[in-house]
């Protein structure tokens, strides 16, 4: 079995960042099913713990389905989302495009589910708020409406 660091590499790469995973969440149990939905925010911290998620095997198509064997549905940023270019910017060195590559490849090799995409991160909350069983990834904020909502936060090293 491969330890933690290896995994977060290998997912690290899988998105074209270097990125760390904390436990912590709003929701206090890590038992989900499709009603709970899930926020993962993009931000930067100087606290982190590397340690995997279940958002690190929906990313890395180990698993597509909730608990309960309701698929989970990825609300993500189209490339007209300002969220979109700054993860493009920040994250992605430019490369945008490699989330939507991968979450193509991820679906294709049914491995994944078919993302939503919207046009703002407004649109994506409602997205959020409408789908059973969605999760989304937000850059550093999250609008207002989905506040309440459980999150985990995807932590990014300088």
């Amino acid at each position: 079995m491969r330890n933690c660091s290896e995994h977060v590499l290998q997912l690290a790469i899988a998105f074209g960042l270097m990125a760390f995973f904390t436990t912590k969440t709003t929701a206090g149990s890590e038992q989900i099913d499709a009603a709970d939905k899930r926020i993962m925010v993009a931000r930067v911290k100087a606290d982190f713990q590397p340690e995997l998620l279940q958002f690190g095997d929906i990313v890395r198509g180990k698993k597509r389905n909730w608990s309960d064997g309701s698929l989970i549905t990825m609300v993500l940023p189209s490339r007209q989302n300002r969220s979109f270019k700054l993860m493009e910017e920040g994250f992605f060195s430019g490369r945008g495009f490699s989330l939507q590559r991968h979450w193509l490849q991820l679906v294709f090799s049914g491995r994944g589910n078919p993302p939503l995409y919207a046009q703002t991160d407004e649109e994506m909350c409602e997205l959020l708020l409408e789908t059973r069983g969605a999760s989304a990834l937000f850059y550093r904020s999250v609008p207002e409406a989905c506040q309440s909502l459980p999150q985990i936060t995807v932590m990014v090293k300088d």
